[in-house]
C-alpha cells in the first residue's frame, strides 16, 4: 500500500465516521425534540389545566367547608340553609369545574402518561356522570339526593400535582435549563 492509498482510506474512514456520528447526533436531537414537543403538549393541553382546575376545586371545597361545614349524606330537609348553599356551590362552582375536568379527560386521554388510564381519572368521570343525575333532579325540584352515588376520588388531586411537576421538571431538563440561574431562581412549590 502506498501513502496515497492509506491517505485515501483514512479520508474515507473519517468521512464515513463523521457521517455516522452526525446521523446519530441528529437522531438523538430529533428524539429529544419529539419528547419535548409531547411533554409540552401534555402540560399545555392536559396536565396543566387538570392541575389548575383540581387545585381551584380543592380551594373552593375548603372554602365551602369553612363556611357551612360538610353536609352529611343523610336525607336533608329541603329548606335547610346548609343544603341550599351546597346546591348553589355545586351548580355554580363545583360542577363547572368538574365538567371542565371531565371534558379534559375525555377529549385528551391520548395525552395521559401511563399506558392504562389511571383509576382515579375513571372514577372521577363516573363521579361527575352520577352527579349529573343529582343536578337533573334538582332542576325538577327533587331534593331527595344531594350527592353523587360515586364518591369524589380525592387521589386525583395528588395525581394531577405529581404528574404536572414531573413533566415540568422533565421539560425544563430537555430545554437545557436544569440548573436555574441563582438570581432568577424559581421553585415549584408542591
Amino acid at each position: 500500500m502506498t501513502v496515497q492509498w492509506i491517505s485515501l482510506l483514512v479520508t474515507i474512514t473519517l468521512a464515513f465516521t463523521g457521517y455516522i456520528l452526525t446521523y446519530l447526533n441528529n437522531l438523538r436531537l430529533a428524539r429529544r425534540k419529539d419528547r419535548l414537543t409531547l411533554i409540552s403538549k401534555q402540560l399545555n393541553d392536559f396536565y396543566g389545566p387538570l392541575f389548575i382546575a383540581s387545585e381551584a376545586g380543592a380551594i373552593a371545597f375548603q372554602s365551602i367547608q369553612k363556611k357551612i361545614g360538610l353536609p352529611s349524606r343523610e336525607v336533608p330537609q329541603v329548606d335547610s340553609k346548609i343544603y341550599v348553599e351546597w346546591r348553589l356551590w355545586m351548580e355554580n362552582v363545583f360542577m363547572p369545574i368538574n365538567i371542565f375536568r371531565e371534558e379534559l379527560i375525555l377529549n385528551h386521554a391520548h395525552l395521559i402518561r401511563e399506558e392504562e388510564t389511571p383509576v382515579c381519572l375513571l372514577r372521577f368521570v363516573a363521579h361527575v356522570s352520577a352527579y349529573k343525575v343529582v343536578l337533573k333532579k334538582w332542576s325538577e325540584d327533587d331534593y331527595s339526593e344531594h350527592f353523587s352515588v360515586i364518591d369524589f376520588p380525592s387521589e386525583i388531586l395528588n395525581y394531577a400535582k405529581v404528574s404536572y411537576r414531573e413533566l415540568k421538571e422533565e421539560q425544563i431538563k430537555l430545554i437545557g435549563k436544569s440548573k436555574v440561574n441563582q438570581t432568577s431562581k424559581r421553585k415549584l412549590n408542591f
